[in-house]
């Protein structure tokens, strides 16, 4: 017997269950075929991953290559800003003008970002099991699967992707680490419709592409990630190239 579609007070009491764990956004999507993830393929034909070979998974394009019941999909968000400009006083107070000095990432200041978020997603499915009755699957990623959180997040009314390709929201801006749980539970979507999610707001504006210091994004929405400065520091393996020194 076919399961019945949760309701939308369970995919409320998803959220603000989510909320009180620490997430500051919860939304729900239906598990689709979403247009975004074709587009990834053309994005890998030009090398733009570089040699990040993991994003060739087919997996990533195909929710039910990691789950082959799945049905829908939560997605959780946690702020990770600070007001701190700068990451060390010793940045700020350098001396003298050939003293080598470099900035931390704020995603890094704190603890490891994985671990807590595969904390509160298990927790979010350990109190989903004790709420609905019927066995259900779940499985949580934290960055760690072959997930792409930012569309996700987009369908489950997080947020729009913007010119940066980052997922930004009007509250939290791109200052989110996003969590993601695959479930063969039938939830009811956040939004009821794809027209009704929230609207490209980056308008005419294109900051983000002018300050990028190493025209890493070659045109909006489209980032060559072999130019990004995250990419050269955290997933190239060997030494960065003289022109992005």
């Amino acid at each position: 017997m076919k399961a019945a579609r949760k309701s939308a007070a369970e995919t409320a009491w998803i959220s603000e269950t989510a909320q009180t764990l620490g997430f500051e956004l919860c939304g729900v999507a239906a598990a689709a075929e979403f247009p975004e993830l074709e587009k990834m393929q053309d994005w890998l034909a030009r090398g733009y991953a570089g040699e990040m070979k993991y994003l060739y998974d087919p997996r990533r394009t195909d929710l039910r290559a990691t789950m082959s019941g799945v049905k829908s999909v939560i997605v959780c968000a946690i702020n990770y800003n600070s007001p701190r400009p700068y990451s060390t006083e010793v940045a700020l107070s350098a001396s003298s003008d050939d003293m080598a000095h470099g900035w931390i990432s704020r995603y890094a200041w704190g603890s490891d970002y994985h671990e807590v978020l595969w904390s509160k997603l298990n927790g979010l499915v350990g109190m989903m099991r004790e709420r609905f009755s019927e066995p259900f699957e779940a499985r949580a990623s934290a960055d760690t699967g072959p997930v792409q959180e930012r569309i996700l997040a987009r369908h489950a009314d997080l947020g729009w992707i913007g010119k940066n390709t980052l997922l930004l929201n009007q509250k939290m801006g791109s200052w989110m680490f996003l969590g993601t749980i695959l479930t063969d539970l039938d939830l009811t979507p956040t939004v009821a419709s794809e027209d009704l999610l929230p609207p490209d707001l980056c308008g005419t504006c294109t900051r983000c592409i002018d300050e990028c210091p190493t025209d890493a994004l070659v045109d909006p929405y489209v980032m060559d990630a072999r130019r990004c400065i995250s990419y050269l520091t955290i997933e190239l393996r060997g030494p960065i190239p003289e022109e992005f020194r």
